[in-house]
């Protein structure tokens, strides 16, 4: 079982566990699975280690999760895992895991440009000329390291490819801290977060030291920013609501309670007693669907990660998207029809200028905002994507989503690497059906 965001079994191989398992049974003279401290100093000893009593009786309190003053084998593997800040083996680990479904569609996108026949695999060279361009954070060594633990041929598959950018790019396990708490326990690190931060949302350093010093915690600054930068997935200096509760169940060395899932629960029952909000429903796999289903207000259920034209492909009408605050643009760019938005209650005004910037790009050769091309369009990929710079047209902005006027012909359909395109980009622009758009397309 995980302890906090830590499985000791994606940091070990297995011969490595068994050589742990050995020792530890060497010294587990009652035979109960449980060693004490004097065991503990015995054991380091003589795997080199030279703590004091002491300190022994210190490190284990940091595994010890249920105070008995002794530790379990799984605990061992947690502790030397912090001893010696060890990171997961990118050969062990499952990168869906450790990153999130935006990074993952990103990554497919520059799998896909360094593989353009479609073979599948990419080689080590690319993939660090690919690390070099994105600001990779590990040394030439390390990444040396990672690469190695999943390719010994030269070449990667996506598994491989998205497992070692999670380690080498140091993600973090996601993990569901509504797993590890109840109700009230999450009511009270709310409440903790938010009188340390003011109601900002984010947390800093300062911050975090004053709530550690009021818990009776106090650390140095030094190890203050090493906690913070730990746990900091996105690298902006501050962790927010959710970050602070996995930093909190990993210096609790806490253990899930149980395992949530549109399979094992109700989604009515997670939102109305446990007070789950959209946000943490669909990080526990409810879809949009679900939170429909269980009554959940629109307003609310766009507080989490989803779009309009996601919305609107589960039911959602322009009239309940308008009421929950999107705006015409954002509408049409989900594919709803001008008649649609005017009767959601836009003025003819605001739906002919929607309409005027969504004309722009299509007269201008710009099929950047189409979905069969980008179904999530960042504006970053336009400039490395060797399609869209054939096709280049400025704009002022660029929608999230994009559908053109006919949606049923045009909606974005996801074709699996088998079929995609093999040729070139003008051939793979032929393959996409752009009569909907009523008139021909041309270059800029």
């Amino acid at each position: 079982m995980p302890v906090a965001d830590i499985e000791y079994k994606e940091y070990f191989t297995g011969e490595k566990i068994q050589d742990l398992k050995e020792t530890f049974e060497s010294f587990d003279s009652s035979g109960d699975g449980r060693i004490g401290a004097d065991e503990l100093y015995g054991m380091f000893k003589k795997l080199g280690k030279n703590l004091t009593r002491s300190q022994i009786r210190e490190v284990m309190r940091e595994v010890d999760a249920d105070g008995s003053g002794e530790i379990e084998f799984e605990e061992l593997c947690i502790l030397e895992i912090k001893m010696a800040r060890l990171r997961p083996r990118a050969d062990l680990i499952d990168y869906i895991d450790y990153l999130s479904p935006k990074t993952i569609q990103k990554l497919e996108d520059m799998f896909d440009r360094l593989d353009p026949e479609c073979h599948g695999r990419v080689s080590v060279f690319d993939m660090k000329g690919l690390l070099d361009a994105q600001g990779c954070k590990g040394t030439e060594d390390e990444v040396d390291e990672i690469i190695g633990e999943v390719s010994k041929s030269g070449e990667l598959d996506f598994s491989s490819f998205a497992a070692a950018w999670a380690i080498i790019n140091k993600h973090r396990k996601r993990i569901n801290y509504r797993e590890f708490l109840d109700k009230d326990e999450v009511e009270e690190l709310k409440t903790l977060f938010d009188d340390a931060t003011f109601g900002t949302g984010y947390m800093a350093v300062n911050e975090l030291d004053h709530l550690f010093r009021r818990l009776g915690f106090a650390m140095k600054t030094k190890q203050l920013r090493g906690l913070l930068r730990d746990f900091d997935c996105d690298g902006s200096g501050e962790i927010d609501f959710e970050e602070f509760c996995v930093m909190m169940l990993r210096l609790k060395c806490s253990k899930p309670m149980r395992f949530i899932s549109p399979e094992t629960d109700d989604c009515r029952k997670l939102w109305e007693e446990e007070d789950f909000s959209a946000k943490e429903l669909q990080r526990s796999g409810f879809q949009i669907a679900h939170m429909k289903q269980a009554g959940i207000p629109v307003r609310e259920i766009l507080t989490a990660d989803v779009s309009a034209l996601e919305m609107r492909r589960c039911g959602f009408s322009a009239v309940d998207l308008r009421k929950a605050g999107m705006g015409a643009n954002e509408l049409r760019a989900a594919g709803f029809s001008l008649a649609e938005l005017r009767l959601a209650g836009f003025s003819h005004a605001v739906l002919m200028q929607t309409n005027k910037v969504l004309r722009s790009y299509f007269c201008k050769g710009n099929l950047s905002i189409l979905p069969q091309l980008n179904p999530k369009c960042d504006p970053k990929r336009m400039k490395t994507s060797p399609l869209l710079q054939l096709w280049s047209g400025d704009c002022a902005q660029v929608p999230k989503q994009m559908t053109p006027r006919i949606r049923e012909h045009t909606d974005y359909i996801p074709r699996s690497k088998a079929l995609r395109p093999q040729s070139s980009c003008v051939s793979a622009m032929k393959s996409w059906d752009l009569e909907p758009l009523g008139r021909p397309m041309t270059a800029a």
